[in-house]
Order: C-alpha cells, then structure tokens, then sequence
C-alpha cells in the first residue's frame, strides 16, 4: 500500500507517465485518498524507486480506477497487469463487483491496455462535462478567476436566476442540504477535499452582503454561522476554521466555513481555490454519515 512517504516518488511517476496534474494538486490527491481508501491505494517499488501505482476508490456503488501509471521503461512487463489484479480483487473480497475508469478516447495505448485486461468499452453512457463559468454549481470551484465583472452583473445582484436561491431547502447536486435554520441554510459540499466543508446560505430571500440586512437580521445570520462552527470543532477538532463570504460569482449571501487540518496542503496560509475540489465528490455514505454528525452537534448548540 501507499504511505505519506511515497508522495515525491508518485508525484514523479506521474509525472513521468503523463498522468501529473502539478505536485501541488498531486500531494492534495495523495493526502486525501490515504485519508479515505489507503488499502487500495497500491504501489509497486524496484530498489526503493516507484515504479507503478493504482488509486482505487469506491463511490458508494461501484468501484473506480484511477492513476493507473507504470514507468516508461517498465511497460509491457505485465507489471501494469499485476497492479490492476490485486486491486481488483481487494475490492471484490470487499464486495465491490463492478468497476469502471475513464480513458481519454485519443489515448489509443491505454484503450488497448484495458480491452487486453477485460475491460468493455461502455457505448450506451455518455460522458459529459461542463465549465462552471456562470454559477456557483459546485461550493468550491476550481477555475481561474476573471479579471472583470460579468455583463450581467447588475440583474445577478438584483436576485434574477440566483442559483442559491433556487436551491434553498432542496436537492443540489453539489451539495447536501444538513440543517434549515432561521435566517440560513447549512449545506455540505460534496466535492471537496476537506471534511466537513460546509455554506451557510442566506434563507430568507435574496441578500448580496451582510450590510444590506437590518442589524437584527444580521446578528442573527452571524450567530447560525458561528453556530455552525462551533458544530464542525465540535464534529472534526480542525486545527483551524476559515470563514470565507465572498458572492464574486453568485451575489447571493452565504458563508464558507472551512475546516483546516494537519495534513492540509495549504498549511499555515490562505487555501487556493485548485485545492479545495477533489477530483471526484465524497462517497454519499460519508457525506451522510458526516451530515448526521453535524446535525447532531447542531442541536446541542446554544441557539444565539
């Protein structure tokens, strides 16, 4: 299995195999995934160098691979083969039968690489992507920043189409909804790296800043968010919570509070936005096992 300590030997396997995304993102990557499944995390050494790794995880339903690397100099020596193998069935003693990957279709080496090991192309899903550029969608967006206002600035603050808005109190494929308070929503990311991230959201109609709200209200929406960090102290013992309140995309009120922890790969300073998202959302067994912490932690805290 991986450990903490292999971090510079994955890094330049990775990077080596065309599979690297920046040691930055890439030690992010490896800190979480040993946080969450390091028993199928695998690499394979020859004289102390890395020299092949699979990542594997499981989303609550199926398994997945991920960063399948072998060094250059040592493909088509079946070691890429072994790997995939004890993997595999790590997982299936697990109880975990399916699994599935995803291989850019330009990638002509690798499709033949999974077909030689049994794997079927699936023809009937379709993958889909889209770049957050207008929304909000996910709590924690890895993009870069614009450099200067949208032209629909204007009709964003007046409330039109407010995303926020449209999903207080229900379903959000990038979040889960823990607790409905008086003045704010609580909602759970789902994709990021760091547990117990969550957005206290402005509840009662549309709000950009704290400043516009009558100084009840206000003291009241400063009072569910501290509340809310009391409960993740409570819930994750960070070392440290953020709080971020910021609506530069979506001007709509809410507040980031973010827990900060030993092994964060931010340590010490303010978090880049490229490390806050995971590659892949949480396992919903987790993030509900988490939501249920936190609504318990909620509800022993004083309510002002």
């Amino acid at each position: 299995m991986a450990s903490a300590a292999d971090a510079a030997g994955l890094c330049s396997l990775w990077a080596a195999a065309g599979l690297g995304r920046g040691e930055a993102v890439d030690r992010a990557e490896i800190t979480e995934r040993l946080r969450r499944d390091p028993w199928i995390f695998l690499v394979a050494e020859d004289s102390g160098t890395i020299v092949g790794s699979v990542m594997a995880c499981y989303d609550g339903h199926r398994g997945w691979l991920k960063r399948v690397a072998v060094r250059p100099d040592r493909q088509g020596t079946g070691l890429g083969r072994a790997l995939v193998e004890e993997a595999e069935s790590r997982l299936l003693r697990s109880g975990i039968s399916q699994l599935r990957l995803a291989v850019e279709a330009a990638n002509t080496a690798a499709l033949g690489f999974w077909a030689h090991l049994g794997y079927q192309r699936c023809d009937d899903i379709a993958y889909h992507q889209r770049d957050l550029d207008d929304s909000d969608a996910s709590f924690a967006t890895m993009r870069p920043w614009p450099t200067t206002w949208s032209a629909d600035w204007p009709s964003r603050v007046a409330g039109q189409g407010c995303s926020m808005c449209s999903s207080l109190g229900g379903e959000h494929p990038s979040s889960l909804l823990v607790a409905r308070g008086e003045v704010a929503d609580v909602r759970l990311d789902r994709h990021s790296r760091f547990r117990g991230y969550c957005v206290a959201i402005w509840n009662q109609g549309h709000a950009v800043d704290p400043s516009d709200l009558e100084p009840v209200q206000a003291a009241r929406y400063w009072a569910e968010v501290t509340r809310l960090g009391r409960a993740l102290q409570e819930v994750f013992r960070p070392l440290k919570l953020n709080y971020l309140t910021l609506g530069n995309t979506v001007p709509h009120l809410h507040t980031h509070v973010v827990p900060r922890y030993p092994d964060d790969p931010a340590a010490g300073g303010p978090i880049p936005w490229e490390l806050v998202r995971a590659e892949g959302p949480a396992e919903e067994i987790e993030l509900e096992r988490q939501a249920e912490a936190i609504r318990t932690a909620l509800a022993g805290q004083p309510a002002g």
